[in-house]
């Protein structure tokens, strides 16, 4: 007998994310889910009652879960569904039922190569000064005179050594720099990587921060303002996990007075810089707006992280272990 999965979608037509659009009725995933088993998909689910989605759930065996998904609490998910797949990394609303024994499974380490590459991108923009130079030239200048910098080692300091952390690290390998980390709970890392043992320790040595970590109640806020201040002038500061990791108060008076160079692609929820916020037209920062790892102009007939979300319903259906599930333990040092 076919399993019976469900996908509830609350997708954006003018969504500039593509994983938030509506996915193609006849597009690669969608058909691929078909073949996996007897999809049930609600285009519009925000208009569901609670009543009617635990109906939808409870006559499901495989729950799929997209960034377009609509988001409501799950406190106790029918026993009966073996699995839920989703294509984020983000797990929060599913930590009960993880709790409880259930199986779910995230993007895992796809999510590596796109958010690695995008620090890496900021890290370049920020070491040589790419958004003071755009503003100078747009304002009629020409000639600059800007710190920049060379990764050749450039003594770059990764906070968080999961599955970005240590894409980042290899993406940076190949360009010199001196690398070094704090994740206590790492248990192995790259030869090359000096472990430091306490993020006052990667701060003090370091001439560059990357936070790959993720946010927990041990994260939250822990870049203070004291941190920062261990930086050298000029040094920089890059951020492709949450805002909320660092006391954002801080980090923003530190770039207002142009004492540290920064690429930001989060911030503090809401996520937003308000439109009339001074940081905006500071020229030693370059915000990406929770975008810079999104791929709209060449991507893949399937997404990486969708690819992954249908491999581990393959491997439930065929009585194989996943490759991403989602343990307790794992639950407590996630966003």
């Amino acid at each position: 007998m076919r399993k019976r999965i469900l996908l509830l979608e609350n997708a954006d037509p003018n969504s500039i994310y593509p994983d938030y659009l509506p996915l193609p009725e006849d597009g690669d995933f969608l058909n691929r889910l078909r073949g996996l088993g007897k999809l049930t998909l609600i285009r519009n689910s925000a208009a569901l009652s609670a009543d009617e989605r635990r109906e939808l759930l409870e006559d499901c065996d495989i729950y799929v879960a997209r960034h377009s998904s609509v988001q409501f609490s799950f406190p106790a998910i029918p026993e009966r569904i073996e699995l839920v797949a989703t294509t984020t990394g983000a797990v929060s609303e599913f930590s009960d039922f993880i709790r409880a024994g259930g199986k779910v499974t995230n993007w895992g380490n796809v999510s590596g190569d796109t958010i690695g590459y995008a620090a890496l991108v900021l890290l370049f923009a920020a070491l040589h000064d790419l958004a003071w130079q755009v503003v100078n030239i747009r304002e009629n200048g020409w000639e600059f005179n800007t710190p920049g910098g060379t990764m050749r080692n450039l003594r770059i300091g990764i906070y968080g050594l999961g599955h970005i952390g240590r894409r980042f690290a290899e993406l940076a390998r190949p360009f010199g720099p001196k690398l070094s980390f704090f994740d206590p709970y790492a248990t192995d890392s790259p030869a090359d990587l000096v472990r430091a043992n306490s993020l006052s320790d990667l701060f003090s040595s370091s001439q560059a921060i990357v936070v790959c970590a993720g946010l927990t109640a041990e994260t939250r806020r822990s870049v203070t303002a004291e941190l920062l201040a261990m930086l050298p002038d000029q040094g920089i500061f890059i951020n492709v996990a949450r805002g909320d990791i660092v006391e954002e108060a801080a980090l923003f008076a530190e770039l207002r007075r142009g004492r540290l160079r920064a690429g930001l692609d989060v911030i503090a929820p809401p996520d937003r810089l308000p439109g009339d916020h001074p940081l905006r037209q500071c020229r030693n920062v370059l915000f990406t707006a929770h975008n810079c790892a999104h791929n709209r102009w060449n991507p893949p007939a399937i997404p990486p992280n969708e690819v992954r979300c249908l491999e581990e319903i393959a491997r439930h259906l065929a009585g194989k272990s996943p490759l991403s599930q989602i343990t307790v333990e794992k639950l407590q040092h996630m966003t």
